[in-house]
Order: structure tokens, then C-alpha cells, then sequence
């Protein structure tokens, strides 16, 4: 696997991919809901402190998903690289959900992923009642492998080339 040195910066057509900055703080109050039920701002300065210690040690790297500035989800590689699999998660602030910008950001995560990172494979974990993840996933191309931890399922995509 070839981890970059400096955190990458990824475009699609209407997102600006690129590590997530503390000035984006208000925002993260609201995408940091996945992990906490009322995070507070010294939750979302540990997480990004996490985050950036993750990436140094080549485990992570999970990207700010910002349209015309504005940060408006989350989306990346956690739980390191072991045998060349990486694991996406997201998480995208209501207010922008069903529009396509995740989808948009995942494929080409997932092109970074093979391309550049070499992976053999990606994998997702989520609920089967997360109907909007789900349809995310199958819409990129990712396909049901078995059920892992009761309602959680997981995804995987490989290589199309």
C-alpha cells in the first residue's frame, strides 16, 4: 500500500474533498451525532485530534466533504489497512442527505482507494434500516456480503479494472 505523506485533496463535480479543520467546528457539532448524542466542542476537538493522529500513523484518513466552502458531511477510511481492505464510513448533515453529494464522494473515495492506495477491496458496515447508506453503497457498486453483529451488514466492493 502507498500512504500519502501529506493528506490528499480529492474533487468531483460539485465537492472539494480535504481534511477537516477545527474553523469547521459548528458543523461538526452536527456530524459528530454518529458518534455522540449531545457532543459538546471538546468531543468534536478530540475526534479531530483522533482523526489526525490516525492519518500520521498511516490508519486513516477520512476527508471533510465541502460544497462552495461549507462542510457538509464526512467520509473516509478508518480501522487501518491490514491485507490491503479498507473500511469507509460516512456521515452526511441532514440538511444535504438524498442529493447525490454522497454518492459522488464515495465513488471516488473508492477510485483513490484502488488507484493510488492499492487496496484489494472496500468494506462498509451499517444497518439493514439505514435505507439511505445502504442505497449509497449499491448505488457505487458495493454488494451484501453476510450479516455481521446482528442488524449490522456488511458491503464490499473490489476492483472494476
Amino acid at each position: 500500500m502507498l500512504f500519502p505523506l501529506i493528506f490528499p485533496e480529492l474533487k468531483t463535480a460539485h465537492l472539494s474533498l480535504k481534511q477537516v479543520q477545527i474553523v469547521d467546528l459548528v458543523p461538526l457539532l452536527e456530524i459528530a451525532r454518529f458518534r455522540y448524542d449531545h457532543p459538546t466542542e471538546n468531543d468534536v476537538k478530540a475526534l479531530l485530534s483522533r482523526l489526525d493522529a490516525d492519518f500520521k500513523a498511516q490508519q486513516s484518513i477520512n476527508w471533510g466533504l465541502y460544497l462552495d466552502g461549507e462542510l457538509i458531511g464526512t467520509c473516509g477510511f478508518y480501522r487501518g489497512f491490514s491485507n490491503q481492505i479498507g473500511e469507509v464510513g460516512f456521515v452526511m448533515r441532514k440538511a444535504f442527505r438524498r442529493r447525490g453529494f454522497m454518492y459522488e464522494a464515495l465513488e471516488v473515495i473508492a477510485r483513490y482507494g484502488f488507484q493510488t492506495l492499492y487496496l484489494k477491496s472496500i468494506v462498509a458496515l451499517t444497518l439493514d434500516k439505514n435505507n439511505g447508506a445502504v442505497g449509497v453503497l449499491e448505488k457505487v457498486g458495493f454488494s451484501r456480503t453476510k450479516e455481521m453483529d446482528g442488524e449490522h451488514r456488511k458491503y464490499e466492493l473490489t476492483p472494476s479494472y
